[in-house]
């Protein structure tokens, strides 16, 4: 008689990326502009470890237009918060990106992009 084990395998748990881990990584940008007043542009680096060994780097990235910062400074008090609002935001999404990356590679390591 033959029996299947119907357990999954255990899968290995990856320590977290956290905002201030990464913190220091993160380029962020504006590129002015005449049609939407330009862009927030964030940015970093990760290079992954595949399962075979070899090592690769991606760019991650994120942006905002300005004129989702200018619509949302017309409702709040103060541009300035906006401004930084619309940047922890960015980095936010940077750090899920990261994470799910660190779900599918054995070791993930970040770097910073100069632009």
């Amino acid at each position: 008689m033959c029996r299947r084990s119907n357990t999954e395998p255990v899968r290995k748990r990856m320590k977290k990326f956290t905002a201030r881990e990464i913190e220091p990584f993160v380029t962020v940008t504006h590129r002015p502009g005449t049609l939407n007043r330009g862009v927030f542009i964030a940015v970093l680096g990760a290079a992954l470890q595949k399962t075979d060994g070899r090592w690769e780097t991606h760019e991650l990235s994120d942006e905002i237009d300005g004129e989702c910062v200018r619509r949302l400074r017309l409702s709040l008090p103060t541009g300035e918060h906006v401004r930084g609002k619309a940047i922890t935001e960015m980095k936010r999404r940077l750090l899920d990106a990261l994470n799910r990356l660190r779900e599918h590679y054995d070791q993930v390591y970040v770097y910073l992009i100069r632009m």
